[in-house]
């Protein structure tokens, strides 16, 4: 999304934007973006299944990683 984002704001400078999995039709009018309205379904999107949970608790497992240095 900040690839796609980065080429709308700045075309002048950034040549080219990969977005492989960034909900850029979502945002059809750059000119009027409604990013409570993205919010909102990525908010729907990540409680479904427990998403949310699993993201925590692998968030949770890279923290451990990390501090223990293994």
């Amino acid at each position: 999304m900040l690839a796609t984002w980065l080429r709308l704001k700045f075309p002048n400078v950034i040549d080219g934007a990969i977005a492989a999995s960034a909900p850029i039709v979502q945002f059809t009018n750059r000119k009027d973006l409604d990013l409570e309205k993205y919010f909102n379904y990525s908010t729907i999107a990540y409680t479904k299944d427990d998403c949310h949970k699993k993201i925590r608790e692998t968030f949770r497992r890279i923290d451990n990683i990390y501090h223990s240095g293994t």
